[in-house]
């Protein structure tokens, strides 16, 4: 069952993470529409942009991708078929 529950816990960090990127994506977006935002950014320096400090869509993007498949997968672990396999044969709801 600790696997069952770290595997739920885990899709929904991975859920959340995604539905931050998706927030943080159209703030940036609206940002740059921002002519006020975007006139200070260039006031301070041609090195300045508008975004994270760091690029995250590389590294971290892969790992939440590997993570997100095996979460989300539609495998079904050998221990998930027997306890499915109990649960029809008893007339019991997961």
């Amino acid at each position: 069952m600790r696997l069952v529950d770290a595997r739920r816990g885990l899709a929904m960090v991975l859920l959340a993470i995604d539905r931050h990127k998706t927030k943080m994506t159209d703030r940036y977006t609206q940002w740059e529409q921002n002519t006020e935002i975007m006139q200070a950014l260039h006031a301070a320096g041609s090195r300045e942009r508008l975004g994270p400090a760091e690029s995250y869509e590389t590294q971290e993007r892969r790992r939440i991708d590997r993570l997100s498949e095996a979460v989300f997968s539609n495998h079904m672990p050998i221990f998930n078929r027997r306890l499915l396999n109990r649960c029809i044969l008893y007339n019991l709801s997961i």
